[in-house]
């Protein structure tokens, strides 16, 4: 997985390459110390958050495979960093019911030592993130989707992290990009300029230092893209968004290696 300083407000659209559930032809020594390279340089800790939508035709969808392998990258590179990582699902009003909340250190008298456990590590936690899936999927209400709100969910977290010394928080959003609350993008026919528009009228955290991506942007629970205009639309919305909390910002439909 590459540093999320790697992502830029420009939009970037990547194309994901994974294997089947259950294998991991990054796993070993050699791909542990290449997510190591990543992590902060200053020794920070990595304090990860993702946020993945579970709202309206999007149910179940954070156990499909595209999902999956962004959250076991996400735990995977908190886990060699060492740091924290939450999950959570989101749907209507509700802005995160919780799947996973825990820190995470790889022990070992060594450093190679410790890098050859992540496999192991990383295969556990998301084992038990997709335990709590169904659990928390049920406790979901259906109704508007608030995907800007994590964003102030996250900025809890961040401020929770900042105030314990020194992190590198990150923030993943798993959805198609379409907002419903307080201002609605369901409508096909949006356009860049006015989703822009609509982007102005919110209020958002600033979250300066912070990685943020949001990932899935147009793209449908079954796999499906929506039509073009209406994704570059979406991605409009969500740059302009972005970029207004003064981080670091990736909006992708898919992500490679993410």
């Amino acid at each position: 997985m590459q540093h999320f300083r790697t992502c830029t407000t420009a939009v970037v659209v990547l194309a994901l390459s994974i294997a089947g559930c259950g294998s991991h032809p990054g796993a070993g020594l050699a791909h542990a110390e290449q997510v190591a390279a990543s992590c902060p340089e200053d020794g920070a800790q990595v304090a990860s958050f993702i946020a993945s939508d579970e709202s309206g035709s999007r149910r179940g969808s954070t156990a499909k495979a595209a999902q999956q392998a962004v959250i076991r990258s996400v735990a995977e590179r908190t886990a060699i960093c060492g740091g924290h990582l939450r999950v959570v699902l989101f749907a209507g009003s509700v802005l995160g019911v919780p799947v996973y909340d825990s820190e995470l250190h790889l022990q070992g008298a060594t450093k190679n030592a410790r890098l050859r456990k992540a496999t192991k590590v990383t295969d556990e936690v998301v084992e038990q993130i997709n335990e709590s899936l169904t659990r928390a999927a049920d406790d979901l209400p259906d109704g508007a989707t608030d995907i800007v709100g994590q964003l102030n969910l996250f900025s809890e977290y961040r401020s929770q992290f900042l105030a314990r010394g020194r992190y590198q928080l990150e923030l993943t959003v798993l959805t198609d990009g379409i907002q419903t609350a307080q201002q609605s993008l369901d409508d096909p026919s949006l356009t860049a300029e006015r989703a822009e528009e609509l982007a102005s009228s919110f209020t958002v955290p600033e979250l300066p230092g912070s990685d943020i991506r949001l990932i899935g942007i147009g793209r449908q629970a079954n796999g499906e893209l929506l039509p073009t205009p209406y994704v570059d639309a979406l991605r409009a919305f969500h740059v302009a968004i972005c970029t207004r909390t003064k981080a670091h910002c990736g909006v992708v439909t898919d992500a490679a290696g993410a």
